[in-house]
């Protein structure tokens, strides 16, 4: 399964991805429930980021964008998309279908290499990813260290993200 290779990326299939997504409504209610369950703890994803430039991506029209027409740039984003679903999905109760889109989510930024490509969107997936877990780790040992280590990984993409902003 791809997602045990993030953040080191494996550059095949990444195409076949996006047909995971699912029909727009469905979307846009599982982010609503990611707002409203998230926004009130942190503004990690605004709404305006994901009603300006994340739907219109992967969503065009409110129909989704077909497999060819996806690049490989805009794949940390769909990595985002994909860590929004699991988070509103969890909060719907909707666990199986939370647990596919984190390996998703995860499988999407193991396309593209973390620590040669790192985006904004990236550092925003991986926190979502961690917001996840934490959603699902009520009494199960060992969450804890994956959320450290996931939180400690989003720093230090952060902080190469910011080392390319000065670099220019």
């Amino acid at each position: 399964m791809a997602s045990h290779l993030f953040p080191f990326g494996f550059n095949q299939h990444w195409r076949r991805l996006v047909c995971h997504l699912p029909p727009y409504e469905r979307a846009i209610d599982l982010v609503e429930k990611y707002h409203r369950m998230v926004d009130s703890q942190v503004v990690a994803v605004p709404p305006s980021q994901t009603d300006d430039d994340i739907f219109p991506q992967f969503y065009p029209g409110k129909e989704l964008i077909q497999a060819e027409s996806l690049s490989e740039n805009n794949l940390h984003d769909l990595g985002l998309l994909f860590a929004l679903l699991a988070i509103g999905c969890a909060n719907d109760d909707s666990l199986p279908e939370a647990e596919s889109y984190a390996h998703l989510s995860r499988a999407t930024l193991s396309s593209r290499n973390l620590l040669e490509n790192a985006s904004l969107s990236a550092i925003q997936a991986i926190l979502a990813l961690c917001v996840y877990t934490m959603s699902k780790s009520s009494g199960m040992s060992g969450r804890n260290d994956m959320i450290g280590n996931l939180m400690g990984f989003a720093c230090q993409i952060a902080m190469s993200v910011r080392a390319k902003l000065y670099v220019r």
